[in-house]
């Protein structure tokens, strides 16, 4: 998805990664982790805030960005090769209006 992203020019890998680093500094100061004065201006996180921020702010660019058609296609692409292309009936579609307890499963109405 993310390649995607870049491919089309809707940002740049640089500007990316800059965003990801800002919104893993962000996110450790609203839950009060600030770096101490000696490592101000640096990127004082763990591994898994950036790797969180990047798949979130990937997902925000490509919901906003672009039409579900496409997310489906990467998705059909990659089952496709995992299966080596014999296995059609594993598409997977999310429906966003479908949730548990809401009457679609039964037929009523809520």
């Amino acid at each position: 998805m993310r390649q995607e992203l870049f491919r089309r020019g809707i940002i740049t890998p640089e500007r990316f990664e800059q965003e990801v680093r800002e919104k893993a500094v962000l996110s450790q100061q609203r839950e009060g982790i600030v770096a101490p004065p000696a490592k101000r201006g640096c990127l004082a996180v763990g591994p898994a805030l950036p790797t969180a921020c990047s798949a979130t702010l990937t997902d925000f660019y490509f919901a906003y960005n672009l039409p579900l058609e496409i997310l489906h296609t990467i998705i059909d692409g990659l089952l496709a090769e995992r299966h080596n292309g014999d296995s059609p009936e594993l598409r997977l579609r999310f429906n966003p209006g479908w949730r548990r307890g809401n009457g679609v499963e039964t037929g009523r109405e809520i």
